[in-house]
């Protein structure tokens, strides 16, 4: 009997549990909100997206992805340098898609490499995202980064700030074929989140947030009941229609746009992805991105203790095209029609 219960308990431990939200939050409104600074480029201004990292000791790292730059401000919002081109060679980008601010190293997500330089703007080191036919995705820690890799070879790799392979661990059941080097590219949807000693993951689809140990191995999830939101088509429509009004008519664009329509809905669903995104961690609270079908609306889950803790929405004037916490702080990401991206840092607190 007491084997018995003891191969449950492991069963148990090895499959880890399910926890499903209470439906409504523990407190209301306990959540503060207060805007530090904005970051607007006052040259020739950012071009096309902008995002940023704030390093361990409060440097503000800004990725201007449609100029390939990337500039270096104080704690205070001073420029203190820039550095970056375009193009293919080593340390060069051909297009920004993440930025990390670790602390001795501001490390570039290009498409299919990482570049590494100094906070001085020295370039140290390229390596590359691709692994047995997967584009790892990289988890940027306060003095390695991790990348991650859905499929493959491996699990995950660490990365000294040099850019020197520390660790690699990989995928159990793999086998290496003649195939291997020649099949299609698989990138990843996915991206570990750093929360308490481990990391957690959202589901691409439904509200489901699965957490894991500090090596990667799942342990519990957690979900909720959420109302789904259909896609904004009609938004769509309009961004559509000011690129073809001049050059079909009036049937031929309607047959158009309903049918761009009709292969979205085809292709990415009929509905939102319900977690929109892991913004990070706070005050030993996750805080999670929710789907409102609006470009400026924010939606927030804070989760506590595996509970739905307090939640918030936030309305802005213009488009937000990134939010993430880093350090301890939200940092939001917007585009304006007239003075193009800009950044904005908020101070966050659960009360």
């Amino acid at each position: 009997m007491k084997h018995a219960i003891l191969f449950l308990l492991s069963i148990l431990i090895c499959f880890g549990s399910d926890t499903t939200l209470n439906s409504t939050p523990k407190k209301k409104d306990a959540f503060n909100l207060s805007e530090i600074l904005s970051i607007i480029d006052s040259d020739e201004g950012f071009y096309e997206r902008a995002f940023a990292a704030i390093s361990p000791d409060g440097k503000i790292v800004v990725a201007d992805a449609g100029n390939k730059q990337i500039h270096i401000y104080s704690e205070a919002g001073k420029k203190i340098r820039s550095f970056g081109q375009e193009g293919s060679g080593p340390g060069e980008f051909r297009q920004i898609f993440n930025i990390g601010a670790l602390s001795d190293a501001v490390v570039i997500r290009d498409e299919i490499k990482l570049s590494f330089f100094s906070y001085e703007g020295r370039f140290t080191k390229d390596i590359s995202l691709v692994a047995s036919g997967s584009v790892g995705s990289p988890v940027f820690l306060k003095n390695s980064v991790l990348v991650y890799y859905e499929s493959g070879k491996h699990v995950y790799q660490v990365f000294n700030e040099k850019g020197e392979e520390l660790k690699a661990v990989l995928r159990k059941g793999y086998k290496e074929t003649g195939d291997n080097g020649r099949m299609m590219i698989k990138i990843g949807m996915r991206r570990p989140i750093p929360f308490k000693n481990g990391f957690v993951m959202e589901d691409k689809s439904l509200y489901k947030i699965t957490h894991y140990n500090k090596d990667l191995e799942e342990q519990e999830t957690i979900s909720r009941h959420f109302t789904r939101v259909e896609r904004d088509l009609e938004a769509l429509e309009k961004k559509i229609n000011i690129d073809i009004e001049n050059n079909m008519s009036k049937s031929e664009r309607g047959k158009m746009i309903a049918k761009i329509r009709q292969d979205i809905i085809n292709r990415m669903g009929k509905y939102e992805t319900d977690i929109q995104g892991i913004l990070g961690e706070i005050e030993d609270c996750l805080v999670v991105s929710t789907a409102t079908g609006k470009e400026n609306v924010l939606s927030l889950d804070i989760i506590k203790d595996n509970q739905l803790y307090t939640q918030k929405t936030l309305e802005f004037e213009d488009h937000i095209q990134q939010s993430r916490i880093d350090n301890g702080t939200l940092i939001l990401s917007f585009k304006n029609e007239e003075k193009g991206p800009y950044i904005k840092l908020f101070k966050i607190s659960v009360l």
